[in-house]
């Protein structure tokens, strides 16, 4: 099983599962690769994420505010995507992954509320490098899928 993270909700811990009609077995990978850790404010400023020197000079931020949102709009136009939201762990200033960062962007402006978004959305949350987010983000959706985001908690 791949390493991903069960992002839990209060009210239940049921699993993305072939048995779960309201959620098929998915067949579209919709992969989020991340580039920075989002720690905290208003994402649309450079000083809410912690960024490369090179990521500063060209609002590289704003580029990962449109990644989240085309994904959550890619994920609401199929029933059948699964979400990968790939990124490690890759500063030592907070303990938190670019992955988790992302999701909570998108939490925060609302992005993962729409219906059937539940059992949808997995944090692979290991992957340090652009290479590691493709292989990582393959083996969470090819077998890794059951664990997966349910509901508004977290």
């Amino acid at each position: 099983m791949s390493e991903v993270t069960l992002i839990p909700s209060p009210s239940s811990q049921a699993l993305h599962t072939p048995s779960n009609p309201s959620n098929p077995t998915p067949t579209h990978l919709i992969l989020l690769t991340c580039h920075s850790i989002y720690v905290s404010g208003d994402p649309t400023y450079p000083t809410s994420w912690l960024l490369a020197p090179f990521q500063k000079a060209g609002n590289e931020h704003l580029t990962f505010l449109n990644h989240i949102t085309l994904a959550s709009s890619l994920l609401s136009s199929d029933p059948n995507a699964l979400l990968v939201i790939s990124g490690g762990s890759t500063r030592k200033e907070v303990c938190k992954s670019e992955a988790r960062g992302y999701f909570e962007v998108g939490k925060e402006r609302g992005l993962w509320s729409e219906e059937g978004f539940e059992g949808r959305i997995i944090l692979e949350e290991k992957a340090l490098d652009s290479y590691g987010n493709l292989l990582r983000g393959l083996i969470a959706f090819g077998g890794g899928w059951e664990m997966a985001w349910e509901g508004d908690g977290g």
